[in-house]
C-alpha cells in the first residue's frame, strides 16, 4: 500500500509545516510500482497468524470501561 492522502510537510530547522497538495480531481493516479519484496507486516506471523493489535504499545493505556471509583474512563463524545 502506498499512501495516497496527498499530505505534503515542508520541515525545516525551525518548523514544520503541514499542508495538502492540490490536484486535478479529474485526472488518474500513476500506478505504484513496487520494486523490492514488501516486508512481513508486524500483525502477521510466518504462520498466517493474525493479530491487529500486536504492534501496539499497550504500556500506557486507559481501558474503556470505569475507574476504581466507578467513573467513567472515557467521554461520552468520544475524546
Amino acid at each position: 500500500m502506498v499512501a495516497s492522502d496527498l499530505l505534503v510537510l515542508n520541515v525545516t530547522p525551525t518548523s514544520i509545516m503541514k499542508r495538502k497538495a492540490v490536484v486535478s480531481d479529474y485526472a488518474w493516479y500513476p500506478a505504484a510500482r513496487i520494486t523490492n519484496k514488501l516486508a512481513e507486516p508486524k500483525y502477521h506471523d510466518s504462520q498466517g497468524n493474525t493479530d491487529p493489535t500486536a504492534q501496539i504499545d499497550t504500556t500506557d493505556v486507559i481501558p474503556s470501561g470505569t475507574d476504581k471509583n466507578g467513573n467513567p474512563t472515557y467521554d461520552a463524545s468520544g475524546y
